[in-house]
């Protein structure tokens, strides 16, 4: 039996050592823009202990609990390819608005929790996670695309929907979570003047 060969030890070590530097490499270029910031520290101590800040059963998810919050609901499954790209922008999004009052929630569609925590493995999360195997959540927001996105006001109410994530679309929902967020403000202003 003809067994193929395997590395030596240091060979193994470069290999891994180029291959986590890769993988750095390429969120920071994700990351990276005219707005772009240190990763949050969140993002950090997540992909330190392999762990998401906040893991939340279906069952038990409710998007009252976000009440008076803009909300980024994404929908995703480790076997999306677009997912790759849009999930480490997630944590940039929150970085970016989550002092004005957004909150990113992601909604892992996965039937295995297995190769749901292999993706988060490679892409940690530095907002909530919510386990939605068998797409309870998903058939509620009528989810026909990996990712699919929904901006939510801090009243409930559906702002708009993304499906997909192709190249512009970050900036495009950059620009309009800045002007629902400023939109909020002036009308919280024009309300509390009169």
């Amino acid at each position: 039996m003809i067994r193929p060969s395997r590395p030596s030890p240091p060979m193994r070590r470069v290999t891994s050592s180029l291959s986590i530097l890769g993988l750095a490499l390429w969120a920071g270029a994700v990351l990276a823009g005219p707005a772009a910031a240190d990763p949050p520290e969140a993002a950090v101590t997540a992909a330190q202990n392999g762990s998401t800040p906040g893991s939340i059963e279906a069952a038990d998810f409710r998007l009252e609990d976000y009440r008076g919050k803009f909300v980024y609901l994404d929908f995703w499954a480790s076997w999306c390819e677009p997912c790759q790209r849009s999930f480490p922008w997630l944590a940039h999004l929150e970085h970016l608005y989550g002092k004005s009052g957004l909150a990113v929630v992601a909604v892992n569609v996965d039937h295995e929790r297995k190769a749901a925590r292999k993706f988060l493995d490679r892409h940690p999360a530095a907002f909530p996670v919510v386990w939605d195997p068998k797409g309870e959540i998903a058939r509620t927001w009528n989810v026909e695309a990996m990712p699919s996105g929904f901006l939510i006001s801090p009243e409930g109410e559906k702002l708009s929907e993304h499906r997909g994530f192709r190249d512009g679309d970050a900036s495009a929902i950059e620009a309009e979570v800045a002007a629902a967020i400023a939109q909020q403000d002036r009308e919280a202003s024009t309300g509390a003047g009169s």
